[in-house]
């Protein structure tokens, strides 16, 4: 599976990169609106995960920018708790 992940800070999506990729996954990082846009331009993106508060622009912009360049699938959105710890949103 094709997944980018959208953080504005690389450190904080890294780890998160090396595991997907240790379960056969291709990841690619986007750390702006405008990578994320050039990457489901030039990749099928099965994916796109959010780490919020993505700090640089908003979650809104972010998915009409995508959505404008033709990308159709999941954007998946985490909340940043603090300390280091993520949470998926309920199904």
């Amino acid at each position: 599976m094709r997944i980018l992940i959208v953080e504005p800070q690389p450190e904080a999506a890294t780890v998160l990169q090396m595991l997907l990729g240790e379960h056969g996954h291709t990841v690619h990082l986007a750390r702006s609106v405008d990578d994320a846009r050039r990457l489901v331009t030039q990749w099928e993106m099965a994916l796109v995960l959010v780490i919020e508060p993505a700090h640089g622009f908003e979650t809104e912009t972010l998915s009409t920018a995508l959505r404008t360049a033709g990308y159709n699938g999941r954007i998946l959105c985490t909340q940043r708790l603090g300390n280091g710890v993520d949470m998926l949103p309920p199904h």
